[in-house]
Order: structure tokens, then sequence, then C-alpha cells
């Protein structure tokens, strides 16, 4: 619920965000509490930093996550 509300204020803060889709990701404590965040993919790295910057300017918290790994062709 609270990654939500969060989600509905950064959207009021930034309305052109919500075009983007998050997905709701179940994470666990040490303790094996659960936790919900919200992953939110974006066109490029450079994208993801601007995004993160725009959440942390309304007190949110975030982490820009690199690319999966891909094959090299030789």
């Amino acid at each position: 619920h609270q990654a939500k509300l969060w989600w509905s204020a950064m959207v009021r803060a930034y309305p052109q965000v919500g075009q983007l889709q998050p997905s709701m990701i179940e994470s666990r404590y040490p303790n094996g509490a659960p936790f919900y965040r919200f992953q939110i993919g974006t066109s490029s790295q450079a994208n993801s930093v601007m995004l993160c910057q725009m959440m942390q300017r309304i007190n949110l918290s975030c982490s820009v996550t690199g690319l999966p790994w891909r094959a090299t062709s030789w």
C-alpha cells in the first residue's frame, strides 16, 4: 500500500512520469518480513539517473541498477 502511495506522490509531483509502467516487486527483510518496491524501466541509464534525481527532490529513495548482462559477439 505504501509503495502505491509513494508512486502516486511521484506522479502528482511530476505528471510526465505517469506514462511509465512501474512493476511492484516483493522483497524480504532479513527477518523474513515482506516489503514492496516499485521498479521502473526507462529508455537509458541517463533517463534512469534523471528520474532518480527527481524522486530524491521529493524525498523518495531510489537507486539506478545496471542493465542485464548481454553476450558479446566476437
